[in-house]
């Protein structure tokens, strides 16, 4: 509304965030939107103020009005990672920009169906390991709402793997569609377009994955050769009664446990491996995109 007024247009999604990032820097304020539970692009946009502004991430919470002061969570202690910035001021294929520990401004959309509007992204043409590790790492798999678990009208718990993986692979310019027409070519949301599961994602992986260049892999050890070179490698795996699972490989060494990754699912990772999460045997298939 404030940018409308001044420009008489609406914003972009960039110079909402510019104008946004520079109207908290007129009053004096903090803006954090990773730490909201929701994009605010569109919606109210939280400011942290007064000597709030001087804590360290996560180390407030917001609480419903009324609840009981035992209910507030006790605040995280401060990380001694490198801190995460609001937004990449650097180069994403040289500098480690986002660790993974809180979401990238565009990456807090709950309405899962829909997509992100993430700040680094890549293309075939433009791939390196750094670029690849940042895509990951700027959606904090971990901590992002939009993973978050959710109990279905049925009372059971919804996870969003499919989500995840389709996130990662649309900002690397390589997208793993969750909406596709009955001829199994990605599509908008609804407009006639179906819905996919991880299940069903393992099945356009086999069927049409090769036509936007995936292609199915050998071994681990390619698909740790392709990530470390900054292309991006995914692992699907078909649960008959269920409803699967999908996950991304990450740049990293393959250890004992297999291959380095990230994943949403029964639980959201950004930091793990292969047989982390898997029973070894278990039927998983790797795929990479040159």
């Amino acid at each position: 509304m404030y940018f409308k007024r001044k420009h008489g247009t609406k914003p972009t999604r960039a110079e909402w965030e510019a104008y946004t990032r520079g109207f908290a820097a007129s009053k004096g304020w903090l803006w954090r939107p990773g730490s909201a539970p929701y994009d605010e692009f569109g919606h109210n946009v939280l400011f942290i103020n007064g000597k709030a502004k001087n804590f360290p991430p996560n180390a407030t919470n917001l609480v419903r009005a009324g609840s009981p002061a035992a209910t507030i969570p006790t605040p995280t202690p401060t990380p001694t990672t490198k801190p995460t910035t609001v937004g990449p001021t650097g180069d994403p294929d040289r500098e480690s920009l986002y660790d993974g520990s809180t979401p990238a401004p565009g990456t807090v959309e709950t309405r899962r169906s829909y997509p992100t509007n993430p700040p680094i992204t890549g293309t075939a043409s433009n791939r390196t390991r750094m670029r690849y590790d940042n895509v990951i790492n700027q959606f904090a798999v971990g901590v992002n709402p939009r993973y978050a678990h959710r109990i279905n009208k049925k009372g059971k718990t919804s996870t969003y793997c499919n989500i995840f993986l389709w996130d990662v692979t649309r900002a690397m310019g390589c997208e793993i569609p969750h909406w596709v027409n009955s001829a199994g070519e990605p599509g908008e949301v609804g407009k006639g377009n179906n819905e996919m599961n991880a299940n069903a994602t393992h099945d356009w992986l086999h069927k049409h994955s090769s036509r936007y260049g995936w292609r199915r892999l050998t071994d681990p050890a390619e698909a740790q050769a392709l990530a470390n070179g900054g292309h991006p490698a995914v692992l699907s795996y078909k649960k008959a009664g269920g409803i699967g699972h999908v996950a991304v490989i990450r740049p990293g060494e393959i250890a004992d446990k297999g291959n380095p990754m990230a994943q949403a699912g029964a639980r959201n990772v950004n930091q793990t491996h292969v047989y982390s999460i898997f029973r070894r045997g278990t039927a998983i298939v790797l795929w990479g995109h040159d």
